[in-house]
C-alpha cells in the first residue's frame, strides 16, 4: 500500500475553505469537511481511478478528484510509494495554483 500524507499548503486550502463555508451557515463546514474526508479515503484507499491523470511526470502522475456536493478538487502527487495530496481548490481556481506546488 502506498504511503498518503497531505502537504501543509493543502491543509491551509482545507481550513480556508471550511472556515468560508462555516461563515455561509448551519452545517455547512461541517458537511465540507465530511465530503473532503470521503475523497481523502478513496484516494489512500482505492488502487484503479477511473480517470486518468491529469499530468504525467518522469516517475509520477498528478490526479484530481471532485468532492460529490461541493465546487471543490482534491489534486495528489502519485507515484509507485506514494500518494501526496498537493491542494484543496475550488474548481474555478487558477489551475498554476495546483501546478506550483508539485
Amino acid at each position: 500500500m502506498r504511503t498518503f500524507s497531505i502537504d501543509a499548503p493543502a491543509q491551509l486550502d482545507l481550513l480556508a475553505a471550511t472556515a468560508w463555508y462555516e461563515e455561509q451557515g448551519a452545517q455547512l463546514g461541517d458537511d465540507f469537511v465530511s465530503a473532503v474526508d470521503s475523497v481523502f479515503k478513496r484516494v489512500r484507499n482505492t488502487d484503479e481511478f477511473a480517470t486518468a491523470p491529469i499530468l504525467r511526470l518522469a516517475s509520477a502522475v498528478v490526479r484530481r478528484e471532485r468532492t460529490r456536493r461541493f465546487p471543490y478538487a482534491i489534486y495528489f502527487v502519485e507515484d509507485a510509494a506514494t500518494r501526496r495530496v498537493i491542494a484543496v481548490l475550488h474548481r474555478r481556481r487558477d489551475p498554476t495554483t495546483w501546478q506550483s506546488r508539485i
